[in-house]
C-alpha cells in the first residue's frame, strides 16, 4: 500500500512524534511505501528519513501527484490541509490527546472514514 502520514510536528521526541516514526518503521519493514508530512521538521523526521521506502516532506505540492491508498491523519490542521490535496482518499484520523488546540474537533466536515482514539478520555471528549 502507499500510506501518507501525518503530524503537526516532527521536531521532538515526544507523544505523537514518536508513535509517527514507530508507526512509520513498521509500515516500511512490511513492505508499504510510506510517505509522512509535517509542517514542521526537525531531529525525529531526519530519523524518519533513514527508513526504507519511506518518504519525508512538509510540502504537499512535492507529493500532490501521488496516488495514496490511504491517509492517516493525526491533528486537525493535517487534516485540513491534505484534503485540500487528497479529497477522495480514504483517511483515518486518530486524535492522540484532548488538551492540545489541534487535538479539538472541528465542524466541517473531512470526509474522514474511520476515527480512531487513543484512550477512553479522547473517545469521550
Amino acid at each position: 500500500m502507499k500510506i501518507l502520514i501525518t503530524n503537526i510536528s516532527l521536531i521532538y521526541s515526544a507523544g505523537s512524534e514518536l508513535y509517527t516514526y514507530d508507526l512509520t518503521k513498521y509500515l516500511s519493514n512490511n513492505g508499504h511505501e510510506v510517505f509522512v508530512f509535517s509542517p514542521s521538521l526537525g531531529p525525529v523526521s531526519e530519523e524518519i528519513s533513514k527508513l526504507k521506502n519511506v518518504t519525508v516532506t512538509n510540502n504537499l505540492e512535492e507529493i500532490k501527484d501521488e496516488k495514496f491508498d490511504i491517509l492517516h491523519i493525526h491533528h486537525n490542521v493535517n487534516a485540513y490541509l491534505v484534503r485540500e490535496y487528497f479529497p477522495d482518499v480514504p483517511a483515518l484520523m486518530i486524535p492522540h490527546g484532548v488538551l492540545s488546540e489541534f487535538e479539538q474537533p472541528r465542524m466541517i466536515n473531512l470526509r474522514i472514514s474511520k476515527y480512531i482514539d487513543v484512550s477512553k478520555e479522547v473517545t469521550e471528549h
